[in-house]
């Protein structure tokens, strides 16, 4: 749905441009041109400053999160912590990041990068010991500048919790 908004704008974008009065587009022509003189460009900047342009902001992509509709129990709940991390990262919300980790996992700040797209490499584990529940899986991540970076979940769920018991981070390497 996005791709279809984004698509007719470009398409009314490039509707209103070649309305645009005939001279007008040429003066704009002539302003890119290396041939121009100084005073010719003067004038057209002129110009154009009275005239209303249309200004497209460039679109941010949205990120892709793990599909959960095969996930149940612990590990849907673990699911749900590593798209909610994305989705964290991406509105860049550091006080909702902060809460997805164990307190002894020393995170004490959301990273600067967001990552659009995850793709598992492993099989996600889960163990019982002695306090605790451990999960562990391997996961590619693709991040908003284009870098693949092979990162190590590691989450927790304490046993003394109870029924109020989360699954949170432990680590992230």
């Amino acid at each position: 749905m996005r791709k279809v908004s984004v698509l007719l704008l470009v398409l009314v974008v490039l509707v209103i441009t070649a309305c645009q009065d005939q001279s007008t587009s040429e003066r704009v022509r002539e302003s890119s041109s290396k041939r121009a003189t100084n005073n010719e460009t003067e004038q057209i900047t002129t110009e154009n400053e009275s005239s209303s342009e249309v200004v497209v902001a460039p679109v941010e992509e949205e990120p892709v999160y793990l599909d959960e509709t095969n996930y149940s129990g612990d590990e849907l709940e673990i699911i749900q912590l590593i798209n909610a991390r994305i989705r964290y990262l991406w509105e860049e919300d550091e006080q909702q990041y902060l809460q997805l980790f164990q307190e002894q996992s020393g995170v004490s700040s959301i990273p600067s990068y967001k990552i659009k797209n995850v793709m598992f490499t492993s099989d996600l584990t889960i163990k019982e010991q002695r306090t605790l529940y451990e999960g562990l899986v391997f996961l590619e991540e693709v991040r908003d500048d284009g870098r693949e970076s092979l990162s190590m979940y590691v989450f927790t769920k304490i046993k003394d919790e109870g029924d109020s018991a989360r699954w949170k981070f432990a680590g992230i390497d």
